[in-house]
């Protein structure tokens, strides 16, 4: 995938001269001028091939606008260069950018036993980069860079304490804290830095709004997930942080993690936003979606409780009273017509 940013590469980079070959060694010798690592800065960096494999030097994943340097000692990895892509595009943005200046490699990661250890290190998956940092062999900050058509957007998952943060750029009120409990992985949503909802709900939180509340609530794979906003809250500026709130609430990857170690969690949750293809929210059955006054009681909305197998009990509330309820399914209960009774504020 080419990401095309609109502005000219280092014309001095040596990549279009004929590589050296040395038939008697059966090696390839390369250079290449068009970036500079910050660490071990060069005017022309060599790599050499051996036997059609990287073998000591400098090589660079491919001649694109978003690439990372491996350095090899007889034959093995050594470091890894990068540079951060968001960087990139805001000196882009500022008026003194050049453009055809070398791209200039500022992020190291070094490897042990050709694994990646310390540092960062930086690769492809589908329309997207992700930058990983480690620590002594664990990964303890991942960062995701996507792209699409007139679009881009940087996911940021970070391990703080035993806890896993998760944000991004278009959202930056909100995030997901992903933590484990009695041996189950919880996920919760935060606005403004407080807990709005979470992946255990249970009828008593329903039942137990606080003021000035929206709830909803839905039933997906034998779990409620939820969530609780104050009326305050521009629900729809949040709607795509609440998107993947559900998308991992749902995820059976996710919830089959042991969470014996945190970075075992870290180390996939990009992937599974970058890669997975789940249409398990497909099945989610709404079960409550109310309203509170200023005390906390139920003021308009409609919710359906479980009694007997598949059946079930709904109330429908408005201004604080219950003007309709019955029996029925949860299935059945999908199919009530309940907006047209009332209008949400």
């Amino acid at each position: 995938m080419t990401i095309c940013f609109g502005f000219a590469q280092n014309t001095n980079s040596e990549n279009s001269k004929d590589p050296s070959y040395n038939e008697m060694e059966n090696t390839i010798e390369i250079k290449d001028s068009s970036f500079v690592i910050a660490a071990d800065p060069k005017e022309v960096y060599t790599g050499l091939f051996k036997d059609g494999e990287p073998y000591e030097g400098y090589f660079k994943s491919e001649d694109d606008e978003i690439f990372w340097v491996e350095l090899y000692q007889q034959g093995k990895k050594i470091q890894q260069y990068s540079f951060d892509i968001l960087k990139l595009l805001k000196k882009m943005e500022s008026e003194d950018f050049i453009g055809n200046e070398r791209f200039v490699l500022d992020q190291n990661g070094e490897y042990r036993d050709e694994k990646a250890f310390n540092g960062y290190f930086i690769s492809q998956v589908g329309n997207g980069f992700l930058t990983k940092t480690y620590k002594d062999g664990k990964t303890t900050k991942i960062v995701g860079d996507m792209f699409a058509m007139h679009y881009y957007n940087r996911y940021t998952a970070e391990l703080r304490g035993k806890d896993i943060f998760f944000s991004y750029t278009e959202a930056p009120d909100s995030a997901l804290r992903i933590f484990s409990k009695n041996a189950k992985t919880y996920i919760e949503i935060l606005v403004n830095n407080k807990v709005v909802g979470d992946n255990h709900f249970s009828y008593d939180a329903i039942l137990q709004m606080q003021p000035d509340f929206v709830l909803k609530a839905f039933k997906i794979n034998g779990q409620i997930i939820g969530v609780s906003t104050s009326k305050d809250i521009d629900f729809d500026s949040h709607q795509s942080m609440f998107m993947l709130f559900q998308r991992f609430a749902v995820s059976s990857q996710l919830n089959s993690f042991k969470y014996d170690e945190p970075s075992d969690i870290l180390d996939n949750l990009l992937e599974i936003l970058f890669e997975e293809d789940t249409d398990e929210f497909d099945d989610a059955k709404i079960i409550a979606f109310l309203t509170s006054d200023e005390k906390g009681a139920i003021e308009n909305g409609i919710i359906w409780e479980e009694e007997n197998g598949d059946q079930g009990i709904y109330k429908i509330y408005k201004d604080g009273k219950v003007i309709k309820e019955g029996m029925s399914t949860l299935n059945d209960f999908q199919n009530l017509k309940y907006e047209d009774l009332f209008e949400f504020e």
